[in-house]
Order: structure tokens, then C-alpha cells, then sequence
């Protein structure tokens, strides 16, 4: 349950869960930090991700749907890009025009 004046946000935050927007959060913080901040060592990468597991138990999202180590969160993101789970569809194409 996500408390405060919107409880609309509980309602959001069950479809993240479900939609695995975590994982795009998580990969495009570290995106935007190294494009307008500062390069990370691969050392503070993994500590960003050991942060970011916390959240994704924090959040609801099952032990099983958190990967072990960034290695294996880069390794998940890769096979999510390159396989047919994730698709534009017809709004998503319009937005893009």
C-alpha cells in the first residue's frame, strides 16, 4: 500500500511490479548519472544495484525477480532487449512520430 494523499499510487505501484519497470529504473539511473554526472567504477555499480535490490524488495517485487548481481542484471536487460517480450506497439509508434 502506498500511503499519503494519493492513494492512486498503491494502484501504480502493483502494475510496476508487474510490468518489471524496476528493471528500467534501476538501468536508467546509472544511464543518466554517467551521461550527466560522472563515469562510475564498476565498483560503485554494484553497489548502486546492491541499493537498488533493497528497493526492489522495498517495492514488492519477488526474490525470484531480483537478480543476484549487476552481471546478472546486465545479463537479463540483454535477453529482454533482444527478444520478442518487450514490443512497441501502435500508441508507443505514434508517440515516437
Amino acid at each position: 500500500y502506498w500511503g499519503g494523499l494519493h492513494t492512486e499510487g498503491g494502484l501504480i505501484v502493483r502494475q510496476m511490479r508487474g510490468a518489471g519497470v524496476q528493471a528500467t529504473l534501476i538501468d536508467s539511473a546509472l544511464i543518466v548519472y554517467e551521461r550527466f554526472v560522472a563515469p562510475l567504477s564498476a565498483e560503485e555499480k554494484d553497489e548502486y544495484y546492491a541499493g537498488a535490490q533493497i528497493m526492489s524488495r522495498v517495492l514488492g517485487i519477488e526474490e525470484r525477480h531480483i537478480p543476484p548481481s549487476r552481471a546478472a542484471f546486465e545479463e537479463y536487460l540483454d535477453d529482454m532487449l533482444a527478444g520478442e517480450v518487450l514490443t512497441v506497439g501502435a500508441s508507443g509508434r505514434e508517440v515516437a512520430q
